[in-house]
């Protein structure tokens, strides 16, 4: 089965790395295991999605995306630290809005341009940066 995102442990993150597309709803359902998978060791963790490949996804995902954070929400302790996405593009980013609109974010989201250059090589190291867009977390 073709994936759409691989993961790699650097340190404490997890850094996600997304090809240029979501090849079918199997290779989706298989990134949300695979991070699912990072709450069975039961320590605290931080993610890194590096986006920059990725130009279009279908809004479809965004909706399955939304209802998997609330599952999060839900069902899992709050082990997510926070997170950093690295985008390319003005598409990404309003389809990422659409996301946190529909579920807010369980941890602070950092969301880089794939134009900051050093922090973009920090957060792939699973160096985090200090705040640079951040969307608000879940606060009930």
């Amino acid at each position: 089965m073709a994936r759409c995102a691989r993961f790699r442990r650097a340190g404490r993150a997890a850094v996600v790395t997304f090809g240029a597309t979501i090849p079918s709803q199997a290779a989706f359902d298989a990134f949300l295991a695979d991070w699912d998978a990072l709450y069975a060791a039961g320590t605290p963790f931080e993610l890194v999605f590096d986006m920059r490949a990725l130009a279009w996804a279908d809004p479809r995902y965004c909706v399955q995306m939304a209802a998997f954070v609330a599952h999060l929400k839900a069902d899992r302790p709050p082990l997510l630290v926070r997170s950093v996405l690295i985008v390319h593009g003005r598409t990404m980013r309003a389809l990422l809005w659409l996301t946190f609109r529909l579920q807010p974010p369980v941890a602070p989201v950092h969301v880089l341009s794939r134009h900051d250059a050093a922090l973009v090589a920090h957060a792939l190291c699973g160096e985090l940066p200090p705040v640079v867009q951040q969307v608000p977390p879940y606060d009930p």
